[in-house]
């Protein structure tokens, strides 16, 4: 549906060999993603968007 929409639909996956669910890159007792995490996904993502 979001691609339906218009929206780009990057999955870690795609991007990265990394896991990102692991406890490396998830805020304790939250999920989310920690600073690490977005250290590494961002530039992924600039790149897959080809913004670098």
């Amino acid at each position: 549906m979001l691609k339906e929409n218009g929206f780009n639909v990057i999955s870690a996956p795609e991007i990265t060999n990394n896991k990102i669910l692991s406890k490396k890159y998830a805020i304790p007792y939250d999920g989310h993603p920690n600073e690490e995490a977005w250290n590494l996904l961002t530039p992924l993502i600039a790149k897959k968007l080809n913004y670098l």
